[in-house]
């Protein structure tokens, strides 16, 4: 298989989610807050309000790996309050700067990603997580040009991991009027291998839902 026609795929993963969702719930009503942004991003993205709450976890102290600056937003680290979601962040095939928790409270415009270290690769690796959506119908959605074909994100039940291959695809997300959190890892140092193994996997495992360049 050639890994560069890879545009999406859900991800054979382990699910990311708390031990329990009443803490989850108590720390997002106390620390979710409108992200605010202080600079663009390498892509050209500026909007001041571009549409979310939420939160950001950073996963390395400060001295080690320098803390998100792009947001008015609140950045913490989280590992004490969610040590299961941790361990399975660390499990993970690569190095995880920092998660995103974004829940948009409007729609969000088709965009590429211009924040992370990987976002430029010629393989997919932009990862995301569906942490919570109670909505009914899809709502994220791909098109490989600006206004062209929508194709919507179809996970299966056993995951709420993907990733798809941000060079190469807009991506975008409707706003239906109830609550999505979507988790955006920042990540760095890919084991390529590992990760080329997790891809081919989860393309044998959902061939329904995933989109293949031809």
């Amino acid at each position: 298989m050639d890994i560069n026609k890879i545009l999406v795929t859900p991800l054979k993963l382990p699910k990311l989610e708390p031990a329990s969702w009443d803490h989850f719930w108590q720390v997002w009503q106390r620390d979710a807050k409108q992200y605010t942004r202080r600079a663009a991003d390498s892509a050209g993205n500026n909007k001041l309000y571009p549409g979310w709450n939420g939160l950001v976890w950073e996963l390395h102290p400060p001295e080690v790996h320098k803390w998100q600056t792009m947001w008015d937003v609140t950045t913490k680290d989280y590992s004490s309050e969610f040590p299961e979601m941790r361990a399975i962040i660390d499990a993970l095939p690569f190095k995880t700067i920092r998660v995103l928790f974004q829940s948009n409270y409007a729609e969000i415009g088709e965009h590429t990603d211009g924040m992370s270290l990987t976002d430029h690769l010629p393989y997919a690796c932009a990862v995301r997580y569906m942490f919570y959506d109670s909505n009914t119908e899809p709502n994220f959605y791909f098109c490989r040009k600006l206004k062209g074909e929508r194709t919507y994100l179809k996970l299966p039940e056993d995951t709420n991991a993907f990733t798809y291959n941000n060079p190469k695809l807009y991506h975008a997300a409707h706003y239906l009027g109830k609550l999505k959190i979507v988790a955006h890892f920042v990540i760095d140092k890919i084991d390529e291998e590992k990760w080329f193994k997790i891809l081919e996997d989860s393309v044998t495992a959902y061939p329904d839902s995933c989109i293949i360049e031809q």
